[in-house]
């Protein structure tokens, strides 16, 4: 399931690299097309939620609600965007504690993706958290 959920995401991803380059943010990605992002999002999250659930429940019941938030709400630029920052901010948090957590030297891809491009940090450190989750979950 890990594998698939990270084949989601790279097709997702290159769709919209091939639409606008690297974005600025994975959210950013939902100005292309609302709908298709969230369930992008969600297809992500009930991909991830069995593997992670075996490796440590609460993370994973904070994480995968959390990209469900996010998800809910596409529309980060206007005013409902609390919902959408507080469930990245979840997701992001649960994630990179899952990978710290499996095998501490996953944290060389967050360090390596914020410093690739400053022009662009929050996508790395977003990538970054997601790399950490499937490393530490494979």
């Amino acid at each position: 399931m890990v594998v698939c959920a990270l084949i989601v995401a790279l097709i997702g991803a290159l769709w919209a690299y091939f639409q606008i380059g690297i974005p600025q943010s994975v959210s950013y990605i939902a100005n292309l097309n609302p709908i298709a992002w969230s369930l992008w999002m969600f297809s992500i999250a009930c991909l991830l939620a069995p593997s992670w659930c075996k490796f440590c429940l609460p993370l994973a019941l904070i994480g995968v609600s959390g990209l469900v938030m996010a998800a809910a709400s596409p529309y980060y630029l206007t005013d409902d965007k609390i919902l959408h920052y507080g469930g990245g901010t979840l997701f992001c948090l649960s994630a990179s504690i899952t990978g710290v957590m499996s095998c501490w030297w996953v944290v060389f891809f967050f360090l390596v993706m914020i410093c690739a491009n400053q022009k662009t940090w929050l996508f790395w450190v977003e990538t970054a958290c997601v790399l950490m989750l499937i490393g530490g979950l494979l």
